[in-house]
């Protein structure tokens, strides 16, 4: 079974997005923190990351976290998503494979995470 990690401070939407994706046969786990998300990845080893690059909790910003990513977890595939397209240079900096928009699109969305890890 894939596993995804949302990293998302939108709790609504991060449980909507848990529920549609877990009725689709993937593991799914979620923080609203970039620094929970930082100290969960090595031992939860997923296979997607659902990234909020404007995140409102913890230490660490959800840009901070994707150059984390970048450098030390660079096999995981990461979409960003952002309220913002002013992030769309960042997410091209640091390779992210997907951007949307808030709000997101899910069944795009899921065609996209299909296409990454399926």
């Amino acid at each position: 079974m894939k596993k995804i990690f949302i990293v998302e401070d939108e709790l609504v939407f991060t449980e909507y997005l848990k529920r549609f994706l877990t009725q689709r046969g993937y593991e799914v786990y979620s923080t609203p923190s970039a620094d929970e998300a930082l100290q969960n990845i090595s031992a939860m080893k997923p296979d997607l990351i659902f990234l909020d690059l404007r995140l409102d909790f913890g230490q660490i910003t959800g840009e901070d976290l994707l150059k984390k990513l970048r450098t030390d977890f660079s096999e995981v595939k990461v979409i960003v998503c952002s309220a913002s397209s002013a992030y769309l240079d960042k997410c091209r900096e640091y390779a992210a494979e997907a951007y949307f928009n808030k709000p997101v699109p899910v069944r795009e969305l899921y065609g996209t995470i299909k296409k990454l890890i399926d």
